[in-house]
């Protein structure tokens, strides 16, 4: 019995030895990076650690200050690098040793091209007694330059029409809200070119409004706005196609319009509000064969705030899943519900499907939600 309460009590003392062995070590490694940093802090003594170049040109070409320092160390100083904080920035400094009381400096060469609007670059200087601490930074205002109609205009309809893009995201739009979006067109042809827009959804609320020639040379404007009415029983997410005809030529790729239909939730008090929990928001169904159909996953929704929280919708954002709705539509405060989900037989390939279940809620904080799904289909041998 003594023996043992011997082993125990030198196990416990070589811990207690041990981690302190530990922490004077750390301690000790903590002590030389201060001196070291503070060397290499103090050695280098810059006139200015700032430098704001005002407002320039995007493209008037690269702008440069010269950093001017002196060494204050007794050694000699060697400036080993200069790390940026971005592509667009660059350092350029000599590798030969400054002697005690010797200057220098360090020129920071700024490129304004493709990154119009405010900037802040900082440098982070190297040597060879360390890191220096406090960084270089130099700041300024890019004015945007006047670009091209071709970078206005990056896609080609047909010819010498171009479009500035061909996909609009409303994000979210409220029952009573109006709200409009415009994308750009421009003729650089020398005639003038009619046009048609056809959206293959009949049944939609959305209003486009554009015109039906273009002229040669001038620009143009397609203006889509969605105006859901405040008694409207529309509600979730909305993707359209809207097909582009140049004359008598369908255009390869239709404009895409996505939005989110919801409730007039700005308008609502968000003190009494209702918030949804989801208990899952990444499932991972693992390997499935082809030739099997996957059981269902129950997903819990829970109404974690103060007032009632309505299902408005709960969808596959693809198609390519089932859903059994939840037998609740409404939740009161802390009620739960389920909903079971699972991707829909015959599945459409091999390899990795994905896929969102997108709910749509009176929660005035967040009414758009989705839970991420995938899954591996394998063939059957």
């Amino acid at each position: 019995m003594r023996f043992l309460l011997y082993n125990l009590y030198l196990a416990k003392s070589f811990a207690k030895l041990k981690q302190s062995t530990i922490d004077r070590w750390t301690m000790l490694f903590v002590l030389v990076w201060v001196v070291v940093a503070g060397r290499a802090q103090s050695s280098l003594v810059f006139k200015e650690y700032e430098w704001n170049f005002g407002q320039i040109m995007e493209d008037g070409g690269k702008v440069s200050h010269d950093f001017i320092f002196t060494n204050e160390n007794d050694d000699p100083v060697i400036i080993l690098g200069a790390s940026t904080s971005c592509g667009c920035t660059k350092a350029y400094f000599s590798r030969e040793p400054i002697k005690n009381g010797g200057s220098s400096s360090i020129r920071i060469e700024y490129d304004p091209m493709y990154s119009p609007g405010i900037f802040h670059q900082s440098i982070s200087v190297h040597t060879n007694h360390g890191s220096m601490t406090k960084k270089l930074v130099i700041t300024g205002y890019v004015i945007e330059r006047k670009k091209s109609p071709e970078e206005r205009y990056p896609l080609t309809l047909i010819g010498d029409v171009r479009i500035e893009s061909n996909s609009v995201d409303f994000s979210t739009v409220e029952h009573g809200e109006e709200k409009w979006m415009a994308i750009g067109l421009i003729n650089l042809s020398k005639r003038k070119v009619p046009m048609r827009l056809e959206n293959k959804n009949t049944s939609s609320a959305l209003e486009i409004v554009y015109p039906q020639y273009i002229d040669a040379g001038q620009s143009a404007t397609i203006n889509l706005g969605y105006k859901p009415p405040v008694e409207s029983s529309q509600y979730g997410p909305i993707s359209e196609s809207i097909d582009i005809y140049i004359g008598s030529t369908k255009i390869r790729f239709p404009i895409m319009v996505h939005a989110v239909i919801t409730d007039a939730l700005s308008k609502n008090n968000t003190s009494n509000s209702p918030t949804l929990f989801i208990s899952h928001n990444f499932i991972k169904f693992g390997k499935c064969r082809d030739t099997e159909q996957m059981p269902w996953y129950s997903i819990k929704l829970k109404n974690t705030g103060d007032g009632i929280l309505k299902l408005r919708d709960i969808s596959s954002r693809k198609g390519l899943m089932d859903i059994k709705l939840a037998s609740k539509a409404e939740l009161k405060p802390m009620e739960s519900t389920i909903i079971k989900v699972r991707f829909r037989h015959p599945f459409p390939s091999f390899g990795i499907l994905t896929d969102r279940i997108c709910i749509t809620t009176n929660e005035p904080k967040e009414p758009f939600k989705c839970i991420r799904a995938s899954v591996i289909i394998e063939k059957q041998e």
